[in-house]
């Protein structure tokens, strides 16, 4: 893939292009947001790495500008600034992370960068944003954002591109809440269906596992495996 480095710190710039590079993607480094924009309007890459405090223009305005061209490139964030998560999908990022960041969770998020188009910009414009909970600390969630929840012994959990956090209510009432787009896999789990990438049947009896794009297994229940192959015969 063609990847957009846009950060004003140089040995951010120089850390990303070292991950990179061995990968096997062609990496182009911008210092500001108008830079990235001048050269984005004769040529786009296929994955922007943005910044949010840039110089000028924020990466928050530059990816409010990609998100209205009419193919634009996927954008991930790459910041030290994790407050501002919530206007950041409001742009319909793939992924948000938070520096330093890992050659693992690059990765994942550069998986989800590569599927296919068909997958990428559901989030529609004026997405439900859900509270969740993480201690003493409540969080709002873009749905886009959410990968998967799971029922466990001390309630359900939400599995988060920002975080796992406690839902309330029951796995039931938020597979209503949150309708079609996700799918019910397990008595335990309920999944984005813009987070499926493959399922693996079971050669016994069993329903087998499906696996998201960050590689992330989760299992498929006899009760549910006709959901789940209409769901991938419909792809």
């Amino acid at each position: 893939m063609e990847i957009w480095v846009v950060d004003d710190e140089p040995l951010a710039r120089a850390r990303l292009a070292r991950l990179l590079t061995p990968l096997g993607h062609r990496v182009s480094s911008f210092a500001d947001a108008e830079a990235a924009q001048a050269a984005a309007l004769t040529h786009l890459p296929d994955v922007v790495l943005l910044d949010i405090a840039l110089p000028g223009a924020s990466g928050l305005a530059f990816a409010s500008w990609l998100d209205a061209l009419p193919h634009p490139p996927v954008v991930i964030f790459v910041t030290a600034h994790p407050d501002y998560a919530l206007a950041a999908y409001a742009t319909h990022p793939v992924d948000y992370l938070v520096k330093p960041v890992s050659r693992e969770r690059l990765a994942q998020a550069l998986a989800a960068a590569s599927r296919p188009r068909r997958a990428q910009g559901l989030s529609p414009v004026g997405e439900p944003i859900w509270t969740f909970v993480l201690g003493r600390r409540q969080q709002q969630v873009p749905q886009s954002a959410i990968r998967f929840l799971v029922a466990e012994a001390k309630g359900v959990w939400a599995d988060t591109t920002l975080g796992r956090f406690q839902a309330d209510g029951s796995l039931q009432a938020w597979e209503v809440r949150l309708g079609e787009a996700f799918l019910r896999l397990h008595r335990r789990y309920l999944v984005a269906k813009r987070w499926l990438s493959s399922w693996v049947p079971d050669p016994g009896d069993g329903g087998g596992v499906v696996a998201l794009w960050d590689g992330t297994t989760l299992p498929v229940s006899r009760r549910h495996l006709a959901a789940v192959k209409r769901h991938f015969a419909s792809l």
